[in-house]
């Protein structure tokens, strides 16, 4: 919907968005297009906020500044992604006629205050009132009791092998897939989440590579909040269980191993090349520089043990195949790209964007600050090649959709939480915050645990 012909309504801009503020019913809403029109996103605020008279984008620390001149209350509102996220109230004096009338909101980064910019209209007569002090940074809601492991023995896989095999046959020539065109490029947005004085964003950090192959752990068809806590091994399932399994150098590796339609809590241990299935199994498979990338490849309703080896980019899948794809600087993106087919085997090369699916398809979507994030974003039967941009917190699929949701501390965590399709979600390491779009928002782990649902 293109926003030209709400021009009326109170308008503010930012650098790559025009904000709207729109009254109920059934809610008073913010709505944000970006530059071509098209809307981004349509936020809905708490019963009693809201702007009589004007909102206006505060750059410095991505707040939208509302006054409501009607119960003389001045508002600074944040959000997180394409939700409320919070807000402070202030109040401020009408003067003895109770005659001013708001004209503009303005920050003065030098004196770092907040200016309420008024008129009497009986005379003309316009004067400016101070209402805030320094706009806070990087606000966050404050995070309810994490979940803390009560005292309990930690056990962990520790059996010492005899035999540590390994796949290292000498590789034949790597099939590394190379770029055969010029990626097309698409415009990056400016962060609006949390934007600082400086426009250019910087890269965002390597994300670590976790590749889990599914996150229901009751079998009811739906994906899990879940944590594995490295410091104990614990293992924390939302409303399900708690236990604890592995330990701080272990690599959670989950996949329904026996077919069952649950899925089971595993570790890789790359120091041994354990892979510990907790009820089920215990093998010995791949070395340290390997990761581990478990999944059903042959299509028998079994997930099956499997690594990637970047330093010659063997993938070597136990029992299944052995094949040579991609590269030291790829990251493995195997996924269910086939209705009804076996996991396949593909890469994402961050320096060009390539998405590579061995015997399916090669294109280019993303850049080298973009982190994969493939799910089943469609409702078919199956994944969409997708990532998500920490800097802006945009989420692109290709080919479906384009959001922004989240922010430069979030971990994607795109998984079925509804039982229809993939949502879009992230896990806020620092507060616990799980916020999954359109569906709920809870807190639930802290800092140093690993989010372990697909």
């Amino acid at each position: 919907m293109r926003f030209f012909s709400f021009y009326p309504y109170k308008i503010a801009k930012s650098h790559d968005y025009v904000w709207f503020y729109l009254t109920g019913p059934p809610q008073d809403r913010v709505q944000k297009y970006d530059l071509m029109g098209y809307l981004v996103d349509n936020i809905l605020l708490p019963e009693g906020i809201g702007a009589s008279t004007g909102i206006k984008f505060n750059p410095y620390d991505g707040s939208l500044l509302m006054n409501k001149d009607t119960d003389d209350k001045f508002y600074v509102v944040w959000f997180t992604g394409t939700e409320y996220d919070s807000h402070d109230t202030y109040n401020y004096a009408q003067g003895p006629a109770g005659n001013k009338e708001f004209t503009d909101i303005t920050f003065n980064a030098q004196s770092n205050w907040i200016y309420l910019s008024a008129m009497d209209p009986n005379n003309g007569d316009s004067q400016q009132e101070n209402v805030k002090e320094g706009p806070p940074q990087n606000p966050s809601p404050t995070p309810s009791p994490s979940v803390i492991p009560s005292p309990t023995v930690t056990p962990s896989p520790s059996v010492t092998p005899t035999v540590t095999p390994s796949p290292t046959v000498t590789p034949s020539p790597s099939v590394t897939p190379t770029p055969t065109t010029t990626p097309t490029g698409y415009k990056t947005p400016v962060p609006t989440a949390t934007p600082t004085p400086n426009p250019s964003p910087s890269p965002a950090p390597t994300p670590p590579v976790l590749i889990l192959d599914s996150g229901d752990y009751n079998g009811n068809g739906t994906s899990d909040i879940s944590i594995f806590r490295p410091s104990s091994g614990l293992w924390a399932i939302r409303g399900i269980s708690r236990v604890y399994f592995g330990s701080a150098s272990d690599i959670p590796a989950t996949g329904d191993y026996d077919g069952d339609g649950t899925s089971d809590i595993g570790i890789y241990r790359p120091s041994s090349g354990l892979w510990a299935i907790k009820g089920i199994t215990r093998s010995y498979f791949g070395s340290s520089s390997d990761i581990p990338v478990p999944g059903d490849y042959d299509r028998d309703g079994l997930c099956e043990v499997g690594i990637f080896r970047k330093s010659s980019g063997l993938w070597a899948i136990r029992e299944v195949t052995r094949a040579y794809f991609g590269g030291s600087n790829d990251r493995p993106v195997p996924g269910y790209y086939r209705a009804k087919a076996g996991k396949d085997i593909a890469i994402f090369r961050p320096s060009s964007g390539l998405w590579a699916i061995r015997g399916v398809t090669r294109t280019y979507f993303g850049s080298y600050t973009d982190w994969p994030a493939p799910a089943g974003y469609a409702g078919s039967d199956k994944e969409d090649i997708g990532l998500f941009r920490p800097h802006s917190g945009l989420w692109a699929v290709k080919g479906v959709s384009r959001v922004y949701f989240g922010g430069s501390s979030d971990r994607p965590v795109p998984a079925d939480y509804a039982g229809t399709t993939a949502d879009i979600a992230i896990f806020r390491e620092t507060a616990g915050l799980w916020a999954i779009r359109g569906f709920t928002r809870c807190y639930f782990g802290s800092f140093g645990d690993i989010p372990v649902t697909r």
